[in-house]
């Protein structure tokens, strides 16, 4: 059985070269990696390792950044997660 892990990053720079980081070190150990980066931070990740499929969300850091602070969906729910569920729902819209 192949080791597989799913990793899916949103926001900045700052937030995604971890995540790739962590891809290019499970594909290292022997994992198949999927790895989900906004489509402005896909080109962070190694496109030449074969354990790492690259998926690009189809949403950029400043579409993220603009419902940040008003979504439509999620808003004031006192799960922070539901929110950030409706800020995703915003960007792919």
């Amino acid at each position: 059985m192949t080791k597989t892990a799913l990793l899916i990053t949103v926001g900045s720079r700052g937030d995604a070269e971890p995540f790739v980081s962590l891809a290019q070190s499970l594909s290292e150990e022997g994992y198949g990696v999927d790895l989900f980066l906004q489509k402005d931070l896909s080109q962070l990740a190694d496109t030449e390792d074969k354990n790492v499929v690259v998926h690009e969300l189809p949403f950029t850091q400043m579409d993220f950044y603009k419902f940040v602070g008003n979504p439509s969906h999620g808003k004031g729910h006192p799960n922070p997660r539901v929110s950030f569920i409706g800020i995703i729902a915003d960007c792919i819209g």
